[in-house]
């Protein structure tokens, strides 16, 4: 293994909460280098994203929330889908653009996948779903979830 270039903390900001088919979807951006994010491209990402989402938000076993991250890196652009279900399982889709405007949007392949800086709001959304829909019997607090989100995160590797 060959490390290209050291660790260094992205940019990662909370923008809003979306609605789609009655989804509740908080909205992240993981950014690398200094070019402001391509929101245009990242757009497109999010539509396709969403439609990966299940049919039907609200289950008996799941609370019809999730978030979303664009990932704009180094060369290519991410689009992490993630949603809770079956009261305890995380799913997730990753998308993938690769930069050029010619380049399309396409499911991830087995080589590609979330990364270190996502699983910092992968972690935070986590225990913020752990607080606040697993920690007590009955019903949940989704709005309190939903009104959770990951900010000015440090990081802890130096």
């Amino acid at each position: 293994m060959y490390v290209s270039e050291p660790y260094r903390d992205r940019s990662i900001e909370f923008h809003e909460i979306r609605s789609h088919g009655g989804w509740r979807i908080k909205i992240y951006s993981v950014l690398y280098g200094t070019a402001p994010l391509d929101w245009n491209t990242i757009e497109e990402g999010f539509a396709l994203s969403f439609t990966r989402l299940p049919d039907h938000a609200q289950e008996s076993d799941r609370p019809g929330v999730a978030f979303a991250i664009a990932h704009q890196g180094r060369g290519m652009h991410y689009v992490v889908i993630s949603w809770w279900g079956n009261e305890n399982e995380y799913f997730n889709r990753v998308l993938v653009r690769p930069f050029g405007a010619k380049e399309k949007w396409r499911n991830a392949s087995e080589h590609e996948s979330v990364c270190v800086w996502d699983l910092q709001i992968i972690c935070f959304e986590r225990e913020a779903y752990v607080a606040t829909i697993l920690a007590k019997e009955g019903t949940p607090d989704i709005d309190a979830y939903v009104s959770l989100h990951l900010k000015n995160p440090q990081s802890t590797a130096r």
